[in-house]
């Protein structure tokens, strides 16, 4: 079955933007955009793609979904960021015509959405930053890829953007850190042992996820 994959660049004490939602602090050079340009292809918005000389090979990705604001970031550029994916806009206060033909802006439940997207033939389902989306998939989140840089500061949040990355203690300074939901044989189907912490706390590194090891 298709796993929903939150890959996100976060800070090393664990904040995916800035205080106005800007990402200017995060490193544009650097090993990890080697890292990315070679592993990550599927991730980089069409016209980086078309800048490099690159082609997204959708082995990795063929599904995108992103919040309405983390949308919105890439309009001064591109209206149309990631052609080579099927790509869902999350939004219950945009119209339709929003966006342009072949994206779908939708304002579903995302959780109902991620469930039916995952019954579809094809390659993983990417969480495309957010942490307000990301909160809300806590519990339908399959891994984690967090790519580790210096700057940032606005974190990973709950609903009531209370933060979560936080709470969960620092973080290392592993360029590339990987966590995979854990495997539970209770009776009861569950994607978190009674008692563990519901919501993006344990998305990051508490008590739904183990750092992997291989298979990412």
């Amino acid at each position: 079955m298709r796993e929903l994959v939150y890959y996100v660049a976060v800070s090393l004490d664990g904040r995916i933007a800035a205080p106005d939602d800007t990402f200017d602090d995060f490193p544009q050079t650097g090993d990890h955009i080697d890292m990315i340009l070679r592993e990550w292809t599927d991730t980089i918005p069409a016209v980086g793609l078309r800048m490099l000389g690159l082609t997204a090979p959708r082995t990795r990705f063929d599904t995108v979904l992103m919040g309405w604001n983390t949308y919105a970031a890439g309009l001064s550029v591109t209206t149309d960021p990631y052609p080579h994916l099927e790509q869902f806009v999350l939004s219950r206060s945009r119209r339709a015509d929003a966006v342009p033909p072949g994206i779908t802006l939708t304002g579903r439940d995302p959780v109902e959405l991620v469930r039916e997207l995952r019954q579809r033939p094809g390659a993983d389902i990417w969480l495309c930053g957010g942490g307000r989306i990301a909160a809300a998939l806590s519990g339908e989140i399959d891994r984690m890829v967090l790519n580790r840089a210096r700057g940032g500061q606005a974190p990973v949040r709950r609903r009531r953007s209370r933060s979560a990355v936080a709470a969960a203690g620092p973080l290392d300074a592993v360029p590339l850190r990987r966590h995979r939901r854990r495997v539970h044989t209770h009776p009861v189907t569950a994607r978190r042992p009674p008692g563990s912490p519901r919501g993006p706390s344990s998305v990051v590194a508490g008590a739904g996820f183990e750092p992997a090891t291989s298979g990412l």
